[in-house]
């Protein structure tokens, strides 16, 4: 690694064990160089996608789920002791209640000393005379709850004691704390609900409580003390010398932070522990431990047989909880970035391939370290943790993930590249000159190969030889075959000179190039940057092209508002600041049809044709009833926004197509004809010939993710076939309607497709609420973002009434006793990691 991980505070898994919340240890600096704070990671196990959402001032030490949305930050230092000559005197920093999803702080909290949650959102905690000097007599227990602290009644704490550690049972129904007295500690445990003291245990004098927990059933309380850990079955009745019902575990605990248990086991980390300590309940053995150094956090999850631990310093770790095998560990970088690892060399990460945060290295060759993207094509699995955590609950890992090639036998000769020169043109476009070289590796004689060239402009694929948009090739040997490049002399220099369009408002631009080795591993990424020479400034237009099928020549596949929906979109933006906007309308009517040209002509018409080619798509188009003449060649100075709503397919192999009004399917078959249907290689081929600066495509039909996410799909330079490729190299924004395996739907009273809806929604004439971030202006990717955050609470608005909701592919009916068709999620597969630069909306 190249940066220096976060090490971790604390961690929590929320209870519906979807997010898994990270509370960084490790201050960082603010961008003004003056503050630090903390980050706050959200780790999305049904995803495996990690997000930086809050960085907080703190300092803090604990975090806390309130409810499956909230989690609480707090501020809990073991060494907070009344009684010690260095506790820190003051006030604690406020604890604070963060929406997880948002990273937005819904309230914040003054601090008490060991707060804990509490159910319905409440919290616990003692008044801070029992962790800070010269904070009072106070030393009472107090609730949180509808925004202000009160005493806890039933339990006063007497004269000169000072509470140590609470905890509360996962059932909810009863509290525990440490009460020490003089030289004495004694553990209480109360009603919640009464204030009524239950039992009390009095230990050795002198003990040093660390920290206390309950089983998951609460009728059991477990201790940690300096070096020691007992168990107190708090129900039971004292023996005949009334002694408590408690035993002693044989393991030697330095400072228990956490503890965790399924009923059957308890484990036992902390930051100073070399290792998680494991006991087995039924005996009171110790089982053997997992080496995983310095975890302050750990944890069992309920739904799945997998154990998780967060560590000071090794990151985030998962384990198959029934063979104790590590399944994953992650890093966690500043920034929110991270890469996670499998023991296989598999791997995730949320940073591009040419990142130089981390490297990889070798055992065969140790003084030579390769960039993320050597192992890209064979070993990045995307959503890894999420996968991995689905295929070991179902026992099914080595049948549903892809076997990895040994590293070994991988061939880590890069061709060498190079953009050598660059010349402006008269007419707004330069030419770019190219040159790979095939690398050997002198001692085994290994070479690299040169196996095609791409030419990016601003980290956007402009250009590449050989494109295939076509082609899925069946084997490595085949595909070698049709990407070979042969040098163009004897010195095996390979050389490319492409023409290309710029953009005209005189701007530097980076042109970048890479190729592929004989294993498609790609090579190392070769940049130059260039002033381009004043020109006279283009105007910028906004092609917006709306597509809406109602009327199918298959009956049952009619719609009712697949038509006003490209109506609305177009309508919505009809006006784009700075922007001459041409809008083309492309809808059935009765006596009009959309066929799967229609569909194709328009894009085209957007990208450089020779004029008999013009000529040709626009004949076609009038002859059909539509009207092409506000449709032109693109520049980098334009924009171009896409829309089809109407019917969609994905096959069982995750294959995708757009069906158009002259769609025949037979009831006899699962599927249309394949004839009829405009597949994602048509529509990648079009798409990848426009030259706009910015490129959108929103999709509102059934199936729509599978035109992005198919099976195979890995989010880089793979250089593969298929409009997900293309998104990716070319910087394409497209909106999805729903997942590849789930429908999208339209609803009567909304009379729209509930994807338009949310967008028509979120862009108004005037503005709209789809300026996430409040700054007065909408940029597309927001309008984009907006619906996807908007859609699910949308849907389930409707839901609650009583109408037929139209799926684009079947009818579903809700009857009032039936459960509902599952939730559309629709998704935006924007890979540019960078804000859209233009403006939708703006206002003063």
């Amino acid at each position: 690694m190249r940066d220096i991980g976060i090490s971790i505070a604390d961690a929590e898994l929320s209870p519906d064990e979807r997010h898994l919340a990270v509370l960084g240890l490790t201050d960082e600096r603010a961008a003004n160089g003056k503050d630090w704070f903390q980050s706050v990671y959200l780790l999305d196990l049904t995803t495996g996608q990690m997000r930086l959402l809050v960085a907080a001032a703190g300092p803090y030490q604990r975090i806390a789920w309130l409810d499956n949305d909230h989690y609480v930050l707090m501020a809990q230092d073991a060494a907070d002791d009344p009684q010690r000559a260095n506790t820190r005197t003051g006030r604690p920093a406020a604890a604070a209640i963060v929406r997880a999803v948002s990273g937005a702080t819904q309230a914040v909290v003054g601090a008490r000393c060991f707060m804990a949650v509490l159910p319905g959102g409440r919290l616990i905690g003692a008044s801070l005379a029992n962790c800070r000097r010269d904070a009072g007599d106070d030393r009472q227990l107090q609730i949180w709850a509808d925004g202000r602290w009160r005493n806890f009644a039933g339990q006063i704490m007497p004269a000169n004691a000072d509470v140590r550690q609470i905890a509360v049972s996962p059932v909810g129904d009863r509290l525990a704390y440490g009460l020490r007295m003089g030289g004495t500690m004694r553990i209480v445990v109360a009603d919640l609900a009464t204030g009524a003291t239950i039992r009390s245990l009095d230990l050795d004098s002198g003990t040093d409580l660390t920290r206390i927990s309950f089983s998951p059933d609460g009728r059991r309380l477990w201790v940690a003390m300096a070096g020691m850990l007992e168990e107190w079955t708090i129900d039971a009745l004292p023996d005949a010398d009334g002694r408590p019902v408690a035993r002693a575990f044989p393991v030697r605990i330095i400072l228990a932070q956490r503890m965790a248990s399924n009923g059957r086991r308890l484990m036992i980390s902390g930051p100073a522990e070399e290792r998680i300590h494991t006991i087995d309940l039924a005996n009171g053995h110790p089982l053997a431990a997992t080496e995983f150094a310095g975890a302050a956090a750990v944890g069992m999850m309920r739904t799945r047989p997998i154990l998780w631990a967060a560590s000071t310093s090794g990151g985030i770790r998962f384990w198959d909880q029934l063979l104790g095998r590590v399944l994953a560990t992650v890093a966690l970088l500043p920034d929110g970035r991270f890469v996670a690892v499998a023991p296989d060399g598999r791997y995730d990460t949320n940073m591009g391939p040419d990142s130089e945060k981390f490297r990889w290295l070798f055992s065969d060759q140790p003084d030579r370290s390769l960039p993320p993207q050597t192992l890209m094509r064979d070993f990045y699995e995307p959503r890894m943790i999420a996968k991995l955590m689905d295929c070991t609950s179902a026992g099914r890992c080595a049948s549903i993930l892809q076997k990895v090639p040994p590293v070994a036998g991988l061939n880590r000769e890069l061709p060498l590249v190079a953009v050598t020169a660059v010349r402006a043109t008269d007419n707004g476009a330069v030419a770019v000159d190219v040159e790979a070289r095939e690398i050997r590796d002198a001692r085994t004689g290994l070479a690299s190969g040169v196996h095609g060239i791409k030419l990016l402009m601003n980290n956007r694929e402009v250009a590449a030889d050989p494109v295939n948009d076509f082609n899925m090739f069946p084997d490595l040997a085949a595909w070698r075959n049709a990407s070979f490049t042969r040098e163009d002399d004897a010195s095996g220099v390979r050389r490319w000179c492409f023409l290309v369009p710029i953009p005209s408002d005189g701007k530097p631009i980076e042109f970048a190039a890479c190729s592929f080795n004989a294993d498609r591993v790609k090579s190392d990424t070769a940049r130059l940057s260039w002033q381009p020479p004043p020109q006279r400034p283009r105007p910028r237009r906004a092609f917006v092209l709306t597509i809406g099928v109602n009327h199918y020549q298959e009956r049952r596949l009619q719609l009712g508002f697949a038509v006003p929906d490209a109506e609305l979109i177009g309508q919505r933006l009809a006006a784009i600041p700075g922007h001459d906007v041409q809008r083309t309308l492309l809808t059935t009517s009765r006596g009009r049809q959309v066929t799967s040209q229609d569909i194709l002509d328009p894009i085209a018409l957007l990208g450089p044709l020779l004029p008999v080619t013009r000529e040709k798509l626009q004949s076609r188009l009038r002859a059909g009833g539509h009207d092409p003449s506000r449709l032109r060649e693109a520049t980098p100075d334009d924009v171009v926004i896409i829309s089809f709503s109407g019917h969609g397919v994905a096959d069982s192999g995750g294959n995708f197509a757009l069906l158009a009004s002259d769609t025949r399917w037979d009831l006899s078959r699962t599927l249309p004809d394949p004839r009829r249907a405009v597949e994602m290689a048509s529509l990648t081929s079009v798409f990848r010939a426009i030259h706009a600066g910015e490129i959108a495509f929103i999709i509102d039909a059934c199936h729509s993710g599978a035109a992005v996410d198919t099976p195979d799909f890995k989010p880089g330079p793979m250089g593969d076939p298929g409009l997900g490729q293309l998104a990716f190299d070319k910087g394409l924004r497209i909106l999805a309607a729903t997942e590849a395996d789930n429908v999208a739907l339209e609803d009567a009273a909304l009379a729209q497709g509930f994807l338009t809806a949310a967008l028509g929604e979120g862009l108004t004439p005037s503005g709209g609420p789809a300026d996430l971030d409040g700054n007065k202006a909408i940029t597309l990717d927001e309008w984009l973002r907006y619906a996807v955050q908007r859609l699910p609470s949308l849907e389930a608005e409707m839901r609650s009434g009583t109408g037929p909701l139209s799926a684009r592919g079947v009818l579903l009916v809700m009857p009032d006793h039936g459960p509902p068709p599952r939730a559309q999620q629709p998704s935006l597969f924007d890979f540019t990691n960078a804000a859209s630069p233009v403006l939708l909306r703006t206002s003063p």
